[in-house]
C-alpha cells in the first residue's frame, strides 16, 4: 500500500500541473531562503566554538567606570598580567598574552610584497587556541627570528614552492625564516591574522602593569567557579594598580562576537538586531509558505473530490485516504527542497553582494540535510494534515458541500488574515527601516566629510612631516592637509579619559571627556566650526591649549568658558575655543564631552582634495613614495562614515529584499484562493451570467472577500508594526517619527499587488462562456 501511494502520488505532480507548479514555486522560493539563513545563523552561532574545550577560555578585560556610572570595556590589558594570574590563581591552567599589530605589517619575499595583519604572541597561544598547524613545530613561535603564516599567505609570498625555511623581509629590517604553515583562520573566528611573529620582535621582555596594550587569555579548569576566579584576579589587579576606576573582568571567548561591546582586533562584531532579523524573517516566510501550500491544496482537493469519492465506494478508508495525501504532501516538499538547494546557489550570491555575509560550504550542507528533514516534517507533514483530513473526510456522494462548509471557510479565512497581516507588517517594517537608514546617511553631523583621504604614515621625524604637508599644499589640486590621532567619524571608549578637573566642580565628581588630539588644520579640515575662541595656532605654541565641544562647555558651568583651566592630575591646560557640537559617533549615541589637543606628532594624515580625485591621489602617492619605502595605504572618511552604519544599511537591504519574496509568496496564497472562489462558485458563475449579471459585477463578487480580510489586516498591521517599529527605533538616539502615511504606503503597496495579482485570474472566470461554467462537474 505504501509503495502505491507513493507512486500514485509521483503520477498526481505530473497530472495536476498547473497546482503543483503554484505549490511547489512558493517552497521553493520560501526553503532557499530558509537554507541560506539558517546556514549562516548556524555559523554565526558557532563563532570561536571551534577551539578545544571553548567554555573554558576567556578573554580579560580592562573595564573603566565613566562619570555616569556607565562601564567602558577595554580588550587590552597590562603586558604582565597573563603571567601573574596563572602564578597566583590554582585554577587557570594557562595562560597566554597576544598583541595585535595594529595598522599591518609589510612581508616582503623576492619581488613579493604584501601588506597583512597580524599578531605578536609565543607558543602558549598554539596550546590554547585551535589553529592547527600544517607544518612545523608550536615551539618554533618562541623563536625570535621565526614567522609563522597561513596557507593563503603562503601561496602568495612563495607560489608553487615549499615556504617552510624561507626567508622574509619583516617591516623592511629584520629577516624571519618561515617556521610554520598555520591552516587558513576560520571563517567564525573573532581573532583574524595572517601571520604569527615571536612578542620578543615587536615589544621585548619588559611585561608592566602599565600601560594596558596587550589582549589576555586564560584557560580554566574544568568545574571551575568563574566568579571566584574574577574575585581573585581583582584582588590581584587591585594590589598593582592602584586607580579605582579601572578594574578587571572575564569573558567567555564563545561571547567575543555577539557579547562583547568593544572591538576584538579587526574582526567585526556580531549585530543581534541583524541576526534576529533574519530568523525572523526566515520564520515568517516559512509561515507564508505553509499557508499558501495549505490554500492552495484546499483548492486542489475540489477537482480532486470525485477521486475521493470512487476510492471510497471501492472500499477506501478515510485512514487510507489521509496515508495518501500525507505522502503526496511529503513528496512535494522533498521536490521542492531539492530545486530549493539549486535556487539557493543564487541566494548565496545574493547574500554576498548585497550583505556581505560569507557561508562555509560545510554549514551550507547542515542547512540542506536539517533542512529537508525539516520541510518534510514542517510543510509535509503538518501544513499537508489540514488539507488531507479534509479531503479524507469528503462522502463519496457529495463532492463539494464539505468543502464549502462554514468550519473550512473560517479556517481558510483565518489563513488569508494571517498573511496579510504578515506581508503588510513587513512592508511596513521595510520603509520605516528605509526611511531610518536614508535619515542616518543623510544626517547633518556638524562636520565635512567629503573628498578626505586618510592615510597612516610610519613614524618619522616632524621635519618630515612639514615637508610632506609643504609639499602636498603645493599641488593645486589639494586644499588642506592635518595630522591628527584619529578621524571624527567613530571614536571608541578608547578615546575617553577621565580625572578631569575645574574651578567649581564638586569634589568627588568624576568626568569622562574624550580626547583627539590634532594640529592647527585639523578643524579647517573636516569644516568644524567654532562657536567661540580661536582654533590652534599654526605657531606650534599651542602645547598647554586645548578647545572644547558645546558639551563639555555646558559642564564646566561658565557664562564663558574661554581662559578658563581645565587639568588632569597635575597637567593644567587653557581653554582657547568652542566648538559646536558634532556627532562623533553612531548616531545611537548622544553627543559626549570633547576636547581637542595640540599635537604636531601624530602619524594619521588627512588630505582634503578637490573634485579631481585621480590627479590628486596620485600626488599624495609620489609625496609617500619619497619618504616611505612600502605601498601607499589608504581610504576615503566618506567610506569610513558608510561602514559605521554597515549594519543598518545591511539590515535595510536584507529586509527590502526578503520583504519583496514576501509579498511574492502571499500573490501565490492569493492565487490559491482565487482558484479555489472561482472553481467552487463555477455553476454560479454561469447562472449568473445567463440571469444578465456583469463582468464587473462577477469580478467584484470574486474578490470581495479578499477586500474585506485585507481591511481586517491592515488595521491588526498598523497596531502589531507601530509596537515593533518603536521598539527598534528606540536603539537610536536620533531618529524618525512614525507617520502615518508610512503604515498607509505599506498597506496600499500590497493592495496594488493583490489586486494585479488576482484580477486575471477573477477576469478569466468572469469572462467564461456560461454554457461551460454550467456543464461544469
Amino acid at each position: 500500500m505504501f509503495k502505491y501511494n507513493i507512486k500514485t502520488a509521483f503520477r498526481n505532480v505530473f497530472r495536476f500541473k498547473s497546482h503543483t507548479i503554484f505549490s511547489l514555486l512558493g517552497l521553493t522560493i520560501s526553503l532557499a531562503c530558509v537554507f541560506v539563513i539558517t546556514a549562516w545563523t548556524i555559523q554565526e552561532l558557532q563563532y570561536d566554538r571551534f577551539h578545544h574545550q571553548p567554555e573554558s577560555i576567556y578573554m580579560a578585560t580592562t573595564e573603566m567606570k565613566d562619570n555616569t556610572g556607565n562601564i567602558i570595556t577595554f580588550p587590552e590589558t597590562p603586558t604582565i598580567l597573563a603571567q601573574e594570574l596563572k602564578d597566583k590563581i590554582p585554577a587557570i591552567e594557562q595562560s597566554f598574552h597576544i598583541m595585535y599589530l595594529y595598522g599591518n605589517r609589510i612581508i616582503k619575499s623576492g619581488n613579493n610584497s604584501f601588506e597583512e595583519a597580524g599578531i605578536a604572541a609565543d607558543s602558549k597561544m598554539l596550546e590554547v587556541l585551535n589553529f592547527p598547524l600544517l607544518e612545523g613545530s608550536i615551539n618554533n613561535l618562541d623563536d625570535p627570528n621565526a614567522i609563522f603564516i597561513t596557507e593563503k599567505l603562503a601561496k602568495k609570498l612563495f607560489p608553487n614552492e615549499i615556504p617552510i625555511g624561507k626567508v622574509v623581509i619583516y617591516r623592511k629590517e629584520k629577516t624571519l625564516t618561515v617556521r610554520g604553515i598555520i591552516k587558513d583562520i576560520p571563517e567564525n573566528s573573532s581573532l583574524k591574522f595572517d601571520f604569527l611573529v615571536a612578542y620578543q620582535i615587536e615589544m621585548g621582555n619588559n611585561p608592566t602593569w602599565w600601560p594596558c596594550s596587550d589582549a589576555t587569555f586564560i584557560k580554566i579548569a574544568s568545574n571551575t567557579d568563574i566568579a571566584k576566579t574574577k574575585q581573585m584576579a581583582s584582588a590581584i589587579w587591585r594590589e598593582n594598580v592602584t586607580d579605582k576606576q579601572y578594574n578587571i573582568n572575564f569573558i567567555p571567548i564563545s561571547k567575543l562576537r555577539y557579547g562583547a561591546n568593544f572591538e576584538v582586533f579587526n574582526a567585526k562584531h556580531g549585530n543581534y538586531l541583524k541576526l534576529y532579523s533574519f530568523i525572523g524573517i526566515a520564520l515568517l516566510i516559512l509561515i507564508l509558505a505553509s499557508l499558501n501550500y495549505i490554500n492552495l491544496l484546499s483548492a486542489y482537493s475540489i477537482k480532486r473530490s470525485g477521486e475521493i469519492g470512487i476510492r471510497k465506494v471501492n472500499g477506501a478508508s478515510s485512514s487510507n485516504i489521509l496515508k495518501y495525501f500525507l505522502a503526496e504532501s511529503v513528496i512535494h516538499s522533498i521536490i521542492a527542497s531539492i530545486l530549493a538547494i539549486v535556487l539557493s546557489v543564487v541566494f548565496i550570491r545574493l547574500f554576498q553582494l548585497l550583505l556581505d555575509i560569507n557561508i562555509v560550504s560545510k554549514y551550507l550542507i547542515i542547512s540542506y540535510i536539517s533542512g529537508t528533514i525539516g520541510s518534510m516534517f514542517i510543510v509535509g507533514l503538518i501544513s499537508g494534515l489540514y488539507p488531507a483530513l479534509i479531503t479524507s473526510s469528503f462522502s463519496p456522494f457529495s463532492k463539494v458541500q464539505r468543502s464549502n462548509s462554514s468550519h473550512q471557510n473560517n479556517v481558510r479565512n483565518v489563513f488569508i488574515l494571517s498573511q496579510f497581516i504578515l506581508s503588510i507588517t513587513l512592508t511596513i517594517a521595510c520603509l520605516v527601516i528605509i526611511r531610518q537608514t536614508n535619515y542616518l546617511n543623510k544626517f547633518d553631523l556638524g562636520y565635512d566629510s567629503h573628498n578626505i583621504v586618510k592615510a597612516y604614515l610610519p613614524p618619522q621625524e616632524s621635519k618630515d612631516f612639514e615637508t610632506i604637508k609643504n609639499n602636498l599644499l603645493s599641488n593645486p589640486n589639494i586644499e588642506q592637509v592635518s595630522f591628527a590621532s584619529v578621524s571624527p567619524v567613530n571614536l571608541s571608549s578608547f578615546f575617553a579619559t577621565k580625572n578631569w578637573e575645574w574651578e567649581g566642580l564638586t569634589k568627588g565628581s568624576e568626568t569622562s571627556v574624550y580626547r583627539l588630539f590634532v594640529d592647527n588644520n585639523y578643524l579647517d579640515v573636516f569644516k568644524i566650526p567654532l562657536h567661540k575662541g580661536r582654533g590652534f595656532s599654526a605657531s606650534k605654541t599651542d602645547k598647554d591649549k586645548v578647545i572644547i565641544n558645546e558639551k563639555f562647555a555646558s559642564l564646566l558651568g561658565f557664562n564663558d568658558p574661554i581662559g578658563k583651566i581645565v587639568s588632569q592630575g597635575e597637567n593644567k591646560y587653557e581653554i582657547i575655543g568652542v566648538v559646536k557640537n558634532f556627532h562623533f559617533q553612531n548616531l545611537s549615541n548622544n553627543i559626549q564631552p570633547l576636547l581637542f589637543m595640540y599635537s604636531d606628532k601624530e602619524n594619521r594624515i588627512f588630505v582634503k582634495i578637490s573634485h579631481n580625485t585621480e590627479q590628486s591621489l596620485n600626488a599624495i602617492k609620489k609625496q609617500f613614495a619619497q619618504f616611505y619605502d612600502q605601498p601607499f595605504s589608504y581610504n576615503f572618511v566618506d567610506d569610513e562614515l558608510k561602514e559605521l552604519y554597515i549594519n543598518e544599511n545591511k539590515i535595510s537591504v536584507g529586509i527590502m529584499v526578503f520583504t519583496i519574496l514576501a509579498i511574492i509568496l502571499s500573490c501565490i496564497g492569493l492565487i490559491g484562493l482565487v482558484m479555489f472562489n472561482t472553481e467552487s462558485k463555477t455553476k454560479e458563475i454561469g447562472v449568473r451570467k445567463v440571469c444578465g449579471a456583469k463582468i464587473v459585477e462577477i469580478v467584484i463578487l470574486l474578490n470581495e472577500n479578499i477586500l474585506k480580510w485585507f481591511l481586517v489586516g491592515f488595521f491588526v498591521s498598523i497596531t502589531l508594526s507601530w509596537f515593533l517599529m518603536t521598539k527598534w527605533l528606540e536603539n537610536f538616539a536620533f531618529r524618525i517619527s512614525l507617520s502615518w502615511w508610512i503604515f498607509v504606503s505599506g498597506a496600499f503597496i500590497v493592495l496594488i499587488i493583490t489586486a494585479f495579482t488576482v484580477s486575471w485570474q477573477t477576469w478569466k472566470a468572469a469572462r467564461t462562456n456560461p454554457v461551460d461554467s454550467l456543464k461544469y462537474e
